[in-house]
């Protein structure tokens, strides 16, 4: 009796039918028969992509209606005027069924209001079919693979078919097309991305594609109420977690509404749709984020047409960068020398290659809104090679946070414009959020930087992080701007995934805090010095760049890819007569093999004044050296263990790796140091105080302990 209960329970019905009042063994094939009925209509709260595109491909006449869950109005009136993934979306489509939803032959609705229905109309020459239920148009539901539904019909009742045909209306009524007009017309994958895609935050769009803009909604009329408007409105300020953009554009189609209209009148939207369009498209809206962090950059967007970067200012006026004069590009140049010497002469040792760094991330910086660019005209096979972010990574006091507020004066922020992610994911959850947040601003095509703060090292190790900054890397390939961040880490704990795609730039000299009034003076008279500057010389340093990518004068070199923004700064160093400084960077600084070299110069250093190297020959006469205890090397590298400090060695260093066997003439060259008569490794002791204390001093602050 229990084996019979078992068997029973391991073949259940999951699609109950009940078709003119009796149970039926109704199955997915009968109905979607397409010998049978040759047009459906159906309402369904969601649907598998394939199975959209099964009906499209059997039934001659289709009309389905796809209840998004949680739908405003707002939201679905912004998706049908921005959404870019619509159009790769349709493009994915065969091509026949995209010349049927051109012709007008198959068609897919957006409800402005939530639809949790299950409707199925189908109808052929001689027969028609109702079905309503819980089943949703997807194969899991209809299919019965492993959820319980409900369906009840009816076959060939006109009356219920034309109740049901009525309701469909109605709801349809209160639709908008998931693909809207600009995506299926002739020229819509051509100029979506001209028009659709610039209006992600409401931009204004060009006068000529405001006629299809005004025809997005389609033929079908669109009805609200102004109490319709006014509850969503309600219910979104309510929500913490609510868009900026869903109650702004909501706010703008309320006062849209003439004021003699009653709350309870139906209207039609796309008789309001004349003055509602240009406002939405003009007013400046803000990227949503999540845990209510705003998106409060400035706005910058490229004209692939006239090959421009615009600015949005207030009230929806578009204008182009312009030029700085001499004075004022002057001004701004002798500011960022002047500020990187600082780094030079206020921290310890006073090294020149500190402002060397400060200098390369400035380069950076200013390129940042064109590095789409420069990934988008070279092969896609280089472009995870381009860095999509920059990272100052370092310890507190070493200029790191000092240096990306200069850099926000001088492309015209204000304070408020830097995002912070501080406080650690600790949950895998939030720093999923963080990186949606990131995800949303990549994809907003604002090509101003995203300035962040003082990000936990743990952000990056975070899974969805990392698999985050890789698929942005290798796969995004339209106009996208780049994050620009600080890392309070010592050490480079970054995966290695992530390093690979950021450029990071290590500071690892501290400002002297006996110093820190002067330096301090000087550097708030240099921000206020570029302040009343403006950003010009960031816009006309963009401006060249661009003419120059455009000309394919600087191509993509794999050793240096800030040659062209290392040439371009060079220009204007000859050009303003600006003496170049000794520390200017000749080359892209490479901070982790730097200092992977300076970890192995230190352990070196240690290990020889302790005698824990043993040195060997082989019979070829090649000497190489072994670790008497390399126990003690890795208790003094807190945090790392061996498996990393050997993988900072270059392969052809390595002999053995237990015991761990280095060769001393690769080990020379790649440490660049002499060999002895020997052929031993040397450091040249009269630049290395060999005093316990210096050894000790000089470890600690190279690995961070």
């Amino acid at each position: 009796m229990i084996d019979d209960l078992f068997s029973e329970l391991d073949k259940p019905n999951y699609l109950h039918c009940v078709i003119d009042n009796k149970p039926s063994g109704l199955t997915f094939a009968d109905i979607f028969n397409s010998n049978k009925y040759t047009s459906i209509k159906a309402v369904t709260f969601s649907a598998s992509s394939s199975l959209v595109e099964m009906l499209s491909n059997r039934f001659e006449d289709v009309e389905i209606v796809i209840g998004i869950e949680g739908s405003t109005l707002a939201e679905s009136y912004i998706k049908c005027l921005t959404n870019t993934n619509r159009v790769k979306e349709f493009e994915t489509l065969s091509k026949s069924n995209q010349e049927k939803i051109k012709s007008g032959a198959v068609k897919f609705y957006e409800p402005l209001k939530k639809v949790h229905s299950k409707i199925y109309l189908l109808k052929g020459a001689e027969d028609i079919l109702v079905l309503v239920g819980s089943a949703n148009a997807s194969n899991t539901a209809l299919r019965s693979f492993d959820q319980f539904e409900e369906l009840v019909g009816w076959t060939n009742n006109q009356a219920i078919f034309e109740i049901y045909q009525k309701r469909f209306e109605e709801i349809k009524n209160y639709c908008i097309p998931y693909y809207p007009n600009i995506i299926i017309s002739e020229e819509g994958s051509k100029t979506a991305d001209h028009t659709v895609g610039k209006n992600k935050k409401g931009i204004p769009i060009e006068e000529k594609a405001f006629d299809e803009i005004m025809t997005a909604l389609g033929a079908q009329e669109v009805l609200v109420t102004r109490e319709q408007v006014e509850d969503d409105i309600t219910s979104l300020e309510t929500n913490i977690k609510s868009r900026t953009t869903e109650i702004e554009t909501l706010k703008i189609i309320k006062e849209a509404i003439p004021k003699t209209i009653s709350s309870k009148q139906v209207i039609n939207l796309k008789s309001i749709m004349k003055k509602v369009a240009p406002k939405i498209m003009e007013r400046k809206l803000t990227v949503p984020l999540l845990e209510d962090q705003d998106d409060l950059r400035r706005e910058m967007f490229y004209d692939k047409e006239k090959n421009t970067l615009n600015l949005s200012v207030m009230d929806g006026i578009v204008k182009p960068l312009h030029i700085g004069t001499m004075e004022t590009n002057k001004r701004a140049l002798e500011a960022i020398v002047e500020f990187c010497d600082l780094y030079k002469e206020y921290t310890d040792g006073r090294n020149e290659e500190v402002a060397t760094l400060a200098m390369e991330c400035m380069l950076y910086g200013l390129f940042s809104p064109l590095v789409w660019k420069l990934r988008q005209d070279n092969d896609p096979g280089v472009r995870r090679d381009i860095p999509i972010g920059l990272l100052l990574i370092g310890e507190t006091r070493t200029g790191k946070s000092r240096w990306l507020r200069f850099f926000n004066a001088l492309i015209g922020n204000s304070e408020s414009h830097l995002f912070t992610f501080n406080k650690p994911p600790f949950k895998a959850k939030r720093a999923d959020m963080r990186m949606k947040n990131l995800m949303m601003l990549y994809e907003s095509k604002n090509l101003f930087p995203i300035l962040i703060d003082e990000i936990k090292s743990d952000f990056f190790s975070a899974s969805a992080v990392e698999e985050g900054i890789k698929g942005i890397s290798n796969d995004l390939d339209t106009n996208h701007p780049v994050i620009i961040g600080t890392l309070n880490e010592k050490q480079f704990m970054v995966p290695e995934q992530v390093m690979n795609r950021l450029y990071l730039i290590r500071f690892d000299r501290q400002f002297d805090e006996s110093r820190k009034l002067e330096s301090e003076t000087r550097y708030n008279t240099l921000i206020q010095t570029i302040g009343e500057n403006g950003p010009v010389f960031f816009y006309d340093f963009l401006i060249r760049m661009l003419e120059r990518l455009h000309e394919r004068k600087y191509l993509y070199n794999p050793i240096d890819f800030l040659e062209p923004a290392r040439f371009t700064m060079l220009e204007y160093f000859k050009e303003l007569q600006v003496e170049v400084p000794k520390w200017f960077p000749k080359g892209k600084v490479d901070s982790y093999s730097n200092w992977c070299r300076k970890t192995w110069e230190t352990i070196f250093l240690l290990a020889d004044k302790r005698n824990e190297l043993n040195y060997f020959k082989e019979k070829s006469g090649r000497s190489f050296f072994t670790f008497y205890n390399m126990e003690f090397i890795i208790q003094n590298i807190k945090s790392r263990n061996p498996e990393e400090i050997v993988s900072m060695l270059p392969a052809n260093c390595k002999k053995q790796p237990n015991p761990l066997s280095i060769y001393c003439d690769a080990f020379a060259e790649y440490l660049e140091i002499p060999l002895n008569s020997e052929g031993r490794p040397v450091l040249n002791i009269e630049e290395i105080n060999t005093d316990k204390k210096s050894i000790l001093k000089r470890i600690s602050r190279i690995l961070g302990f």
